[in-house]
């Protein structure tokens, strides 16, 4: 009575890759089979086996290779195996197939022992061929930059062996400063992970005699925080200061929004849609959700489409500049190049905060009051740390991109229509362990951005959650780089665009964008520390205010 056994698993390698180690005969001597390979022939036990080997047959984007093993004084095959290799890109999805054909006179249940020894051995080789095919791609052996790492042209240089594909295309852009953000980003998570964070940030000081005080709100970021800022200044009247680490207003991303959206600021009497047409880059007919059906899948592939979300594409660093002039013309402060160290806030009434913030790069301190700090710093902010105890969400979003312009308008694989938006795709089954998640959103004339993305659970020590473990590396790295890593994602992408055509040869990439949003809070209500009178602003990115 034959015994089927079926396992669905992701190798980590491009397909070619695996191909070549499953067409090598002295591969399988290292699997852990229980059979010794000699020559033509297997042992196993007392039994001797030929083997006979077809394929690999590559046919519609997969390969397909088999074996058949029999007794060898007979032809009728004891023991089929069928492997069929799904290009993944990055890596390979592989369904394996089993088939034995069990002496006749096993009985019904006594065939469990087979095929429990036979799902034993299939999972042994599954992790075995794993095992040499990461082997196959190592690390560099340069070291790897240090969190010290200083000077441009070092960090460079430290990193190309790891991100080849990544640091040529920021040279070719001419953002070498974002690749530095980048890095930044990165250090970044090593605070975020450990959970660490500092409470000398936040301080409780007795309750001073009524003083002036030098404005009513001081917002942290210069980011979306600008916005807020400019409606506190321009509508209602407030005395408004805000500062950020960088040049307030600065972005690394694209924005998209829908009509309704954006006309809640002009219902407000912020801005009028005279104002925002300069701002708006596109304004698209529809945009769809599509999620590829993978080998397994129990459902088709299926299109939703929606017309009215995320259809405007907005140019940011236009609409920061418009909210900066009008700030500055509603008679607020804006302080570029100052970085946040402390906040002290008083114990009684009058209710009052005092800022202590650093000058860039001289290191000065300055002290402003208000009634309030708002913190736009983002989710990973050094209030946001202390807020929630060190675990300021609990799942994470990396995501990185570009501008690229030169592409055909069309329907073809190397073309775009200008008047759609790409909302949520995936093209291919998981790609190490993740669901990787593309966007694309056509911006002014023949500009788009392209987004790759995915979503993961952060892991933390004594936790249950998914270990790091579990996401294959998609380049690589050193042992000691960062979870979650935004150069992996980057040197991801650029092999997925090179490899799908997804920039087109005609294409030229003007600008990186790259961010890691947060996905929930890893911290109850009842565990947060009170910090009074900070107070974090709504849809928070994170920022360089820091």
């Amino acid at each position: 009575m034959p015994i089927t056994i079926v396992e669905y698993t992701e190798l980590p390698a491009p397909r070619a890759a695996v191909v070549a180690l499953l067409s090598d005969p002295t591969v399988w001597a290292t699997l852990p089979t229980g059979a010794t390979y000699a020559g033509t022939f297997w042992h196993r036990g007392a039994d001797l086996y030929r083997v006979t080997t077809s394929g690999p047959y590559t046919a519609d984007g997969h390969s397909t290779l088999r074996w058949e093993f029999a007794l060898a004084l007979q032809t009728t095959p004891t023991l089929q195996l069928e492997i069929v290799l799904y290009d993944a890109v990055l890596v390979t999805h592989a369904h394996v197939r089993v088939h034995v054909l069990a002496p006749s006179a096993v009985l019904p249940w006594q065939q469990w022992p087979i095929q429990q020894q036979v799902q034993r051995t299939l999972a042994a080789c599954i992790a075995t061929l794993k095992t040499r095919l990461r082997a196959a791609q190592p690390a560099p052996t340069v070291p790897h930059p240090s969190r010290n790492s200083n000077g441009k042209a070092s960090l460079v240089e430290q990193l190309r062996p790891y991100y080849p594909q990544t640091v040529a295309h920021f040279e070719q852009m001419g953002a070498l400063d974002h690749l530095e953000q980048v890095w930044r980003l990165e250090r970044g998570w090593e605070r975020i992970l450990q959970g660490t964070h500092d409470p000398s940030i936040y301080a409780e000081q007795p309750a001073a005699p009524a003083a002036p005080l030098d404005y009513d709100l001081i917002y942290a970021g210069g980011g979306l925080g600008l916005l807020h800022a400019a409606a506190m200044a321009q509508c209602y009247g407030w005395r408004v200061l805000l500062f950020d680490r960088a040049e307030v207003g600065s972005v690394h991303r694209e924005w998209n929004i829908s009509r309704d959206e954006l006309q809640a600021l002009v219902t407000m009497g912020l801005v009028t849609w005279d104002e925002l047409a300069p701002v708006i880059m596109a304004e698209y007919r529809d945009g769809v959700v599509r999620f590829a059906a993978g080998p397994h899948s129990r459902l088709p592939e299926h299109e939703l489409w929606m017309p009215t979300v995320l259809n405007m594409a907005l140019d940011a660093g236009a609409l920061l500049r418009l909210m900066r002039r009008k700030l500055l013309a509603a008679g607020g402060t804006i302080l570029d190049y100052r970085s946040f160290k402390q906040v002290s806030v008083s114990s009684g009434a009058p209710l009052r905060v005092t800022v202590a913030l650093e000058t860039l790069p001289d290191r000065r301190r300055e002290h402003y009051t208000a009634r309030l700090l708002l913190d736009g710093m983002g989710s990973t902010s050094p209030l946001a740390l202390l807020r929630h105890a060190g675990q300021p969400f609990a799942g994470v979003c990396p995501t990185v991109g570009t501008v690229a312009r030169g592409f055909v308008a069309g329907s073809g694989r190397s073309e775009f229509d200008p008047t759609i938006g790409d909302i949520l795709v995936s093209t291919t089954d998981t790609q190490g362990n993740r669901q990787m998640i593309w966007e694309g959103f056509p911006g002014r004339g023949d500009e788009l951005t392209v987004y790759l993305f995915y979503y993961a659970t952060l892991t933390r020590a004594g936790t249950r959650r998914r270990k790091p473990a579990d996401l294959e590396l998609l380049a690589p790295i050193a042992p000691d780089a960062p979870v979650y890593s935004l150069l992996e994602l980057f040197e991801a992408y650029l092999r997925c665009c090179q490899a799908t055509s997804i920039l087109a040869p005609t294409s030229r990439t003007s600008s990186p964008c790259m961010a890691t949003f947060p996905d929930g809070t890893a911290c109850t209500p009842r565990k947060r520390p009170c910090c009074g009178a900070c107070c974090p602003l709504a849809m928070q990115r994170p920022s360089k205010a820091r």
